[in-house]
């Protein structure tokens, strides 16, 4: 163990500094649980760490304070950057090893950070095309130096995708392209992508059981959220036909879909041919 894990665990937050991360390392299902109102109890206090998280927390997932004792965070020994997966209480953890809400800690490359698990990441401030760029060599990469990714390349499609349909060639604001529900066939394959967002406090844009067969013809473009819309956009760009959205690809009213689509997210985010994070938007309309 270093230096600074040992100086770290004497701190004995009791929210952020008493896990072992060789122990969850060896054994990634021991997972420590924390909840948002004791994180920020002891942030308060003077807790670093937990300073960190809260304000993790309050930039991705404001809502969480309103009602914390809906929502817990779960850290656990997976190889990678330090993650944080918000959770439900009810939700096990073993089951849903990774969901749609979490942050990732990361310091700027070359900076000093005084904790070894958290990764380093390069900044960037791109324009779009020149992040269209930057995100084709990040994929290319992936499908060359990666075999899992490689074996994942046009895959098993999820039940249903949002099939994008560009029109005169063009895909932006001004002409955005057509999209529709597609309903795949058993063992239909292809390049899809996934959005994780935040659905935030403002109703969104939902498939239910009156509108499916609407949505199945096109699905209006005027009714999308602008993270539904940018996403979509982006997907285009970068030549991807298909993305599936939660709130779409899922019939929100429909107990039964629910329950058979449910068990299912976890193996479309991890299969999916890469996943965008509207991780600067705290609802649909703040965008990507």
């Amino acid at each position: 163990m270093s230096s600074r894990r040992r100086a770290r665990r004497r701190m004995g937050c009791p929210n952020c500094g008493d896990f072992d991360w060789d122990q969850l390392q060896s054994n990634p299902f021991d997972v420590f649980f924390s909840y948002p109102d004791k994180i920020a109890h002891t942030a308060s206090e003077g807790c670093a760490t937990c300073g960190i998280l809260l304000n993790a927390l309050q930039h991705c997932y404001p809502y969480v304070f309103d009602k914390p004792e809906e929502y817990r965070l779960g850290f656990h020994g997976f190889e990678g950057p330090m993650r944080w997966d918000l959770f439900h209480p009810g939700e096990d953890i073993r089951a849903v090893s990774r969901t749609n809400r979490f942050i990732e800690l990361f310091s700027r490359r070359g900076d000093y950070c005084p904790w070894d698990e958290v990764g380093a990441a390069d900044h960037f401030n791109f324009d779009l095309e020149s992040a269209i760029q930057q995100a084709h060599v990040w994929l290319e990469s992936c499908r060359n130096n990666h075999p899992k990714c490689a074996a994942q390349y046009a895959g098993t499609l999820p039940s249903r995708v949002v099939q994008i349909i560009p029109q005169n060639n063009a895909a932006d604001a001004l002409n955005p392209p057509k999209v529709k529900l597609h309903e795949t066939a058993k063992g239909e394959t292809g390049q899809y992508i996934t959005l994780s967002h935040c659905w935030g406090k403002n109703p969104i844009i939902t498939t239910k059981t009156t509108n499916i067969d609407q949505y199945k013809n096109e699905i209006p473009w005027a009714e999308l959220s602008k993270t539904f819309k940018d996403a979509i956009i982006f997907a285009g760009l970068m030549g991807v036909e298909s993305i599936w959205i939660d709130s779409l690809c899922i019939i929100q009213n429909s107990a039964e879909d629910w329950s058979a689509e449910a068990v299912k997210m976890a193996s479309y985010y991890c299969n999916s041919e890469f996943t965008i994070a509207a991780t600067a938007s705290n609802d649909g309309a703040g965008g990507l």
